[in-house]
């Protein structure tokens, strides 16, 4: 064994008499036992053990005892040496450990658990293990010494099987704890055998005088009745007999203390299952009950436990239903609970209350009771209910009639001309997913996927679960060649489940449209495979159909196939649209030679805009010789594509020397301020000077009325100016600060000027016309202040001051 090393505190300055010729000393940071004054072990001395009181050894236990003003301090005395265990309160409550109790007539140590509480509140340590000092361990124990019952009445338990009530409760209740299975530093485990019903699963383990089970229930409206008790292991007779038996028991209520006398018989088959029933002499309003075991037919064997049964008053009800609503409309029993309680009650007397109860939220609640028994006699409520039923009653409603006998009912419905239109859509919804639905109404229903059915689609597409979808198209798929809707819903539904890719084939590979809405519709499915095996299919379209949108619509589908040599060999390329389509869905980063050259010969803006898009979305390699072309060229339309993918693309410093010179030539501000935003992120020689000048100039005319619609393009100078980071340029954007510009271009010069800092902000006034220009410069203030690198002026700008005195 270790010692504990400890710091000294305080030092005794003389041996004291432990009884008898023993002695001990504590000195520095050792403690000394002597015997006849000489020394005989030794070890070290506690961190907290100050000047003793008293010292008691006891020789048979090895224990030394050193009471100090109120702790006593227990150390085991080995061959080698002294070593310290544990320190406990003379009150007997814990000192460095939890739970810990030393007997002062043995010396032994026990280790107990935290406290806990029987069903009225007692409080209840289980002693877990006891210290032995020969191993120098502990031992499991787990053994109750007492408990203070009080005001104990009598109760006799009856062998009797119930007949006044359902053998299963209403309410169930749990077994939270019992003694024997409380376990240090670790959570106990529930004896969930006890209270699963089930008389042939026992709990078994060590049972003792003052051994307890705690058990509860969440929600208890109604007070406890009878219990109903397994008190031994009925796995079997044999069982039976071999375990010890429960013969006297404390039953501990949250305001009643009774005791129960087991009258245990002869131990036969009929005993096997034959229950135990304790009646009360009243009502327990209680929400937990604990079983204190009194006496056992023989503590030398490990104990059975095999049920406990609570029931209560409402389980004695031959209607129970108005006392459990009563109780659901005080808020004593939860929606969840209630719907729980209703599914255990005769679906005859939920019927029955339907057609009596009046209040709203009761009757929604028995609606869903009748719902969940999926009884058939709750086949018409349903069909009614489905018309106005929301959220969970609604799904609810649909799911019943998913698995009734509904088809009729709900074909009636559908057909019905007189009936709402969102009513006639419910009934549709769940219609189309019943296996013996009419295939044929239902297409025609469908209808040919135009803006007239475009609301029915939409209900179909959310409305068919997942798991009838495969089954809904093989189906329809008979009858709905010419169906524009049914392969929109095909399509709608490959995109976000590939589980149904199979079947959609199938139906796919096999049926012929010859209606062009159908058609168009088709191709949008086949799209969405994504399949190479229907490449021969919509190949054959292309060469049997001479309409351009059908060709176009071939094309955009063999691309999305991944077939481009079909595509190559019937390109067309003085067809814009043709070539725009390839254009626009080509599938790889870069194009073919022939799709190319359009790009560098034709003068169509859209095409050429297609190509850049395109490019410039996959950064492709061609890029650079488009951007070159574009700018070349002098197709402003396109500056913005030229702009944006040069940001954001990786290109070469000839795209920038390019938009340089084009930006060099360009009269338009907008296109210019365009251009130079983008440059200022390249930086080219001569280009920072350029966008100076520009914004001076453009500046000056701002300040003049009827400029307004240059502003935009100043926003975007100001900004590319700031690019360069010159501190030259803090004049100017405070400048336009101390004006009273627009809101864009405020918001543009603070942004510039919160960054940079320089010392003239804090000159800028914040009073003006407008409070969100006040709140601009306050805050820009506010920034620079606390910004501890406040610029300091430029050598133009001392110059400048300079001149101006």
């Amino acid at each position: 064994m270790t010692a504990v090393l400890f710091v000294l505190l305080m030092s005794q300055t003389a041996p004291v008499k432990c009884g008898g010729s023993y002695s001990v000393d504590i000195r520095n940071d050792a403690i000394t036992l002597f015997r006849n004054g000489k020394k005989i072990n030794t070890g070290k001395k506690p961190v907290n053990l100050r000047t003793l009181k008293t010292c008691n050894y006891q020789k048979k236990l090895n224990m030394l005892r050193l009471d100090t003003e109120n702790t006593a301090w227990i150390f085991h005395s080995g061959k080698k040496e002294i070593v310290f265990r544990r320190a406990v309160f003379t009150t007997g409550e814990m000192a460095d450990e939890t739970g810990l109790k030393i007997d002062s007539k043995t010396g032994d140590i026990y280790r107990q658990n935290e406290e806990t509480r029987l069903c009225n509140g007692i409080a209840v340590s289980v002693v877990l293990e006891k210290w032995n000092k020969n191993k120098g361990q502990y031992e499991p124990l787990n053994k109750v010494s007492r408990i203070n019952l009080e005001k104990v009445r009598k109760l006799k338990a009856e062998a009797s099987v119930i007949t006044s009530v359902n053998p299963m409760p209403m309410f169930p209740w749990r077994a939270d704890i019992i003694s024997s299975d409380i376990r240090a530093g670790s959570e106990t485990p529930s004896p969930v055998k006890i209270v699963d019903s089930d008389a042939t699963t026992s709990w078994v383990g060590k049972l003792g005088k003052y051994s307890f089970i705690n058990f509860s229930t969440t929600i208890m409206p109604f007070g406890v009745k009878t219990l109903r008790i397994f008190p031994g292991n009925y796995a079997d007779l044999k069982s039976l007999k071999n375990y010890a038996r429960i013969k006297s028991f404390f039953i501990v209520t949250e305001k009643s203390v009774f005791k129960v006398n087991v009258p245990w018989k002869k131990l036969n088959a009929s005993a096997l299952k034959t229950p135990f029933i304790v009646n009360f002499p009243e009502v327990q309003k209680t929400k937990c009950i604990s079983v204190v075991i009194d006496t056992l037919s023989t503590e030398k064997k490990p104990s059975g436990f095999s049920e406990f049964t609570v029931y209560t008053s409402i389980d004695y009800e031959k209607n129970p239903i108005k006392g459990i609503l009563n109780a659901f409309s005080e808020g004593k029993l939860s929606h969840d609970r209630t719907l729980k309680i209703l599914s255990k009650i005769n679906i005859r007397n939920i019927e029955e209350q339907l057609k009596i109860t009046t209040d709203h939220r009761e009757k929604k609640i028995l609606i869903e009771a009748a719902l969940l028994s999926g009884d058939e006699r709750f086949l018409d409520l349903a069909v009614r209910v489905l018309g106005w039923a929301e959220n969970e009653l609604l799904r609810l409603t649909e799911k019943y009639l998913m698995s009734s006998k509904s088809t009729s009912r709900l074909e009636k419905l559908i057909k019905e001309k007189n009936i709402a239109k969102e009513y006639a859509l419910r009934a549709l919804g769940v219609y189309v997913q019943l296996s013996n639905s009419n295939v044929e109404l239902i297409s025609e229903f469908l209808g040919a996927g135009t803006r007239k059915d475009y609301e029915i689609r939409k209900r179909l597409e959310k409305s068919i679960r997942i798991e009838k979808r495969k089954e809904f198209i093989e189906r329809l798929c008979k009858v709905s060649h010419n169906s524009g809707a049914f392969y929109w819903l095909m399509a709608r539904w490959i995109k976000k489940d590939r589980s149904i890719i199979k079947s959609a084939l199938k139906c796919l590979n096999t049926t012929k449209v010859t209606k062009l809405s159908a058609l168009l519709r088709y191709l949008y499915a086949v799209r969405m495979t994504s399949s190479p095996q229907m490449v021969s299919k919509v190949s054959a379209i292309y060469n049997q159909h001479k309409l351009a949108v059908v060709k176009l619509e071939s094309i955009r589908t063999l691309l999305a196939l991944g077939d481009t040599g079909f595509v190559l060999k019937s390109f067309n390329p003085s067809d814009p649209a043709h070539v725009l389509t390839i254009v626009r869905y080509w599938p790889k980063p870069e194009f073919p030679e022939k799709v190319m050259s359009i790009f560098n010969n034709t003068r169509w803006g859209v095409l050429k805009k297609a190509f850049l898009m395109k490019a410039g979305m996959n950064c492709s390699n061609q890029l650079d010789a488009m951007l070159i072309k574009t700018l070349e060229s002098r197709e402003r339309d396109l500056y913005p594509l030229v702009t944006t993918y040069s940001s954001s693309c990786k290109v070469s410093q000839t795209v920038y020397s390019k938009m340089a010179d084009a930006m060099k030539s360009e009269k338009d501000l907008s296109m210019f301020a365009l251009l130079g935003d983008s440059l200022s992120k390249n930086p080219q020689r001569g280009i920072e000077q350029l966008v100076r000048n520009k914004t001076e100039t453009v500046w000056k005319l701002l300040q003049k009325k009827g400029n307004e619609d240059k502003e935009y393009a100043f926003t975007l100078l100001i900004r590319a100016l700031s690019q360069f980071n010159s501190p030259k340029d803090n004049i100017l954007f405070t400048n336009i600060a101390s004006n009273e510009v627009s809101r864009p271009m405020l918001r543009a010069a603070v942004d510039i000027l919160a960054k940079r800092c320089p010392t003239e902000v804090m000159k800028i006034k914040a009073s003006g016309k407008f409070s969100w220009r006040e709140e601009y410069i306050l805050n820009l203030k506010k920034i620079c202040s606390s910004s501890k690198k406040m610029l300091k002026p430029s050598l133009e700008q001392i110059k400048n001051r300079r001149e101006k005195k």
